[in-house]
């Protein structure tokens, strides 16, 4: 499971606007799905946050190597009202069934992972599995 958040994502709405911060969000969504295979799933959390499920993928080298894709095809330029514009986004990844048996434990473990991502320079994926024993509860 991958858990995706755009880093900043509150300064797109507030200087470009609600509707440009909509459209950014169609587009992440877009460029996500086209980067994972059609087995997989992609769904909005809400706010700036995403989920993918990756199916038929329990290699956390295999995964890494996804969410690191996912993350250079969330981070080329936008053309939002008419300038271009770059995000960057922190991604968690947790693994069935290592760092967890159901999709609670596993959405959590993952949400964990990004927030080491953004605490330790944003723009970065993170396994839950890597992640210090005292961060791993």
């Amino acid at each position: 499971m991958l858990f995706l958040d755009l880093d900043e994502f509150k300064l797109i709405n507030d200087t470009l606007g609600h509707e440009a911060g909509d459209d950014l969000l169609i587009e992440v969504a877009r460029r996500v799905k086209n980067t994972l295979r059609e087995s997989d799933v992609v769904a909005r959390l809400g706010g700036d946050e995403f989920v993918a499920l990756l199916r038929r993928s329990g290699n956390p080298e295999e995964i890494n190597e996804i969410a690191v894709k996912v993350l250079h095809a969330v981070c080329q330029p936008y053309k939002l009202q008419s300038q271009d514009t770059v995000i960057t986004a922190s991604i968690g990844i947790s693994v069935y069934p290592q760092d967890g048996l159901d999709e609670q434990t596993l959405i959590r473990h993952a949400d964990t992972a990004m927030y080491h991502a953004k605490q330790n320079g944003r723009n970065q994926v993170r396994l839950f599995a890597q992640l210090p024993p005292e961060s791993n509860s």
